[in-house]
């Protein structure tokens, strides 16, 4: 191109150089601003929400159609809920509990913003732009796990196990298969199978000619600590195995808590207003609790609370917490 072009408009697809555009160097998509919140948000889409229903730039528009659904108090096609709890309730849980804080200069605008503990939660929040023209985190995830894979083989296996890990099964806790189960239910008909498989990942000359030069880079070890992640969670629950059903319940409930199995109080008491607490888990590190996570379902407020060291001693904190955060 004309060296005065470049100059003009040195950011444009046209100013790149052929050779420069085909080598392994050309790294791409080039990294923009993003919260940690909306890489995951975007990596879910990436990973398994299907690309020409849920794309980057489609996530505003979803968004604005589930607050109108939301707004309406109705479901999609007249479905009901599955676990029995009313519109108005799950309103209130989107609006509350699970939203996320605003960029400052987002303050004054008015969009959903969810956090993106289960995958519908990405399908309608936490894009990078509420634009359409939004660049895509979750492609950048994509292709630091194809560059620091060895081969395309170990990449494809570390991809279906990414989405296997962030998929919601009858295995994870109450609080995920609740959300997961009442999400589902407002989908659309668009929307309906919108995560069942893991997206392919492209195969690019680009990634063979980086593996060929055999070279050592960030992205390496990111592959490395996620391949070793299952094994360390593993060895981690053998750990405190022994020690599960010492854990008090800090609700009083006299069920077991979800640490160890699912507790008494499961969906089916979910559409009680206000509804009852579910305990999310516990942590335990040498044999000392840690924190413990009550949430009351059915309004949009939490609860925090502080164990301290010794069996049965909870005191709670000095005042309300509006989103999830747990001191030791």
């Amino acid at each position: 191109m004309d060296p005065r072009d470049f100059i003009e408009s040195p950011w444009t697809q046209a100013s790149l150089h052929a050779a420069y555009e085909q080598s392994f160097l050309h790294m791409r998509p080039a990294p923009e601003y993003a919260s940690g919140e909306v890489v995951l948000a975007s990596t879910y889409r990436r990973v398994g929400l299907e690309a020409g229903i849920v794309s980057e730039g489609k996530v505003p528009s979803l968004g604005r159609e589930f607050q109108k659904l939301l707004d309406k108090g109705k479901r999609p096609e007249g479905r009901e809920s599955t676990i029995g709890i009313d519109a108005d309730a799950w309103s209130r849980i989107v609006s509350g509990t699970l939203r996320s804080p605003k960029q400052p200069n987002q303050s004054s605008k008015r969009f959903l913003q969810i956090s993106p503990v289960v995958p519908d939660a990405a399908i309608y929040s936490l894009s990078a732009r509420l634009s359409a023209n939004s660049w895509n985190p979750g492609e950048l995830v994509a292709a630091v796990v194809q560059y620091g894979s060895k081969s395309r083989d170990n990449a494809q296996v570390l991809w279906h196990e990414l989405f296997n890990a962030l998929s919601v099964d009858e295995d994870d806790d109450i609080w995920a298969r609740f959300l997961d189960a009442e999400f589902r239910s407002w989908r659309s008909k668009l929307l309906v199978d919108a995560w069942q498989s893991p997206r392919a990942l492209q195969t690019e000359p680009r990634f063979e000619a980086w593996h060929e030069a055999s070279m050592r880079v960030p992205a390496s070890q990111f592959v490395e600590e996620e391949a070793s992640h299952e094994t360390a969670v593993d060895q981690h629950a053998r750990g405190i195995a022994p020690y599960r059903d010492r854990v008090p319940c800090p609700l009083g409930l006299q069920g077991e808590c979800g640490v160890s199995r699912p507790c008494t109080q499961g969906p089916a008491g979910l559409g009680a207003t206000p509804g009852p607490r579910i305990c999310q888990g516990a942590d335990l590190n040498r044999n000392r609790i840690l924190a413990l996570r009550p949430v009351r379902l059915g309004d949009a407020s939490h609860e925090r609370h502080r164990l301290r060291e010794g069996p049965g001693r909870l005191e709670p904190a000095a005042s309300p917490a509006r989103v999830s955060v747990w001191a030791r």
